[in-house]
C-alpha cells in the first residue's frame, strides 16, 4: 500500500470519529457564524408577509358620517320667500352650529346661484378690520335633528360676515338657485364665552354642511 493510500485512509477514520463523537451532529460554527444565520431566518420570517410588528404604522381610523342638511320653501310673499333648513347629525358626537343674529348671510356666487350662509367667512387679508363678531353655537346632539324657518326678503339684499345688508348690483337669473351652507365646530360658545374666543380658530375649525339647491323664481 502506498504512502499517499494510507494517510487518506487514517484521515476518513479520524473524520468518521469525529462525527461519532458528535453523535451525528454539524461540527459546532463560532459565534459570529451563528450570529449571521440568526440574523438571517429574522430577515426572512420578515420579508414572508404578515405583521412585522413596526411600531410607527399608522392606526386604521373611520370618518364620521357627514352631517346632512336640506332647504325646503313653504311660501311666499309680498316680502319674499319663508323657506326652512333642516340639518341631522347621524354620528356619536355632539356639533355645536354656528350663530349670529345677522345670519343667514345672503351671498350670490353666481348670477343664479344664491348662498344662505349660516357660517362664518375667512376675513380679506387685503382688508383692515377693528374686530370680528364672534358667533355664539346651538348644539345639535348625537342622531338629532334641528329645523329653523327665516325669510329671504325681496328685492334681495346681500351681506357677508363683515358687511351690512345692501342691494345686490347685478341682473339675477330667474329662477335661481338656492343653497343653505350651515357651518359647525366641535366646541360649544356662550354669549360669555365670546371675548375668550379667536374668530381665526373658528374659521379653522369651522366644518361646512351645504344642502342640495333648491329652484325658486325671486319675482
Amino acid at each position: 500500500m502506498s504512502r499517499f493510500l494510507l494517510l487518506s485512509l487514517l484521515t476518513m477514520s479520524a473524520l468518521g470519529a469525529e462525527g461519532a463523537a458528535l453523535g451525528g451532529k454539524a461540527p459546532p460554527v463560532d459565534d459570529h457564524t451563528r450570529l449571521h444565520r440568526r440574523e438571517g431566518r429574522h430577515k426572512m420570517s420578515s420579508v414572508s408577509g404578515g405583521h412585522t410588528g413596526d411600531p410607527t404604522a399608522a392606526p386604521t381610523t373611520t370618518a364620521a358620517p357627514a352631517l346632512r342638511c336640506s332647504l325646503s320653501l313653504l311660501h311666499r310673499s309680498s316680502r319674499g320667500l319663508r323657506l326652512r333648513y333642516t340639518i341631522e347629525n347621524p354620528g356619536a358626537d355632539t356639533v355645536h352650529l354656528l350663530r349670529t343674529e345677522r345670519m343667514p348671510y345672503v351671498i350670490v356666487s353666481a348670477p343664479d346661484r344664491i348662498l344662505l350662509a349660516f357660517s362664518v367667512q375667512t376675513p380679506d387679508p387685503q382688508a383692515d378690520y377693528v374686530s370680528f363678531d364672534i358667533p355664539t353655537t346651538i348644539p345639535l346632539a348625537p342622531q338629532g335633528r334641528h329645523e329653523e324657518e327665516f325669510t329671504l326678503h325681496l328685492p334681495l339684499q346681500t351681506q357677508d360676515h363683515f358687511s351690512l345688508p345692501h342691494p345686490y348690483p347685478g341682473p339675477l337669473a330667474d329662477p335661481a338657485q338656492l343653497l343653505v351652507e350651515i357651518g359647525h365646530i366641535p366646541w360649544a360658545i356662550g354669549k360669555k364665552d365670546r371675548p375668550r374666543q379667536s374668530y381665526m380658530a373658528i374659521v379653522k375649525a369651522q366644518q361646512l354642511c351645504t344642502s342640495a339647491p333648491l329652484q325658486t323664481s325671486l319675482r
